[in-house]
């Protein structure tokens, strides 16, 4: 992924919008609590994780 394509997805995932996984493409990436303020983010299919800090 480009850095501008991974800002689009970062930018969605802050507004609670579903992103497709870009590691299985099957999965939907999930906020770990509140997904306004939450650091991080998971594959809800293959476990793969964002960690924004």
């Amino acid at each position: 992924m480009s850095p501008k394509e991974i800002g689009v997805m970062i930018r969605k995932l802050r507004k609670g919008e579903k992103v497709a996984c870009p590691e299985c493409n099957k999965g939907v990436i999930l906020p770990v609590g509140d997904h306004k303020i939450t650091h991080g983010f998971y594959c809800d299919k293959c476990g793969f994780k964002i960690n924004i800090d």
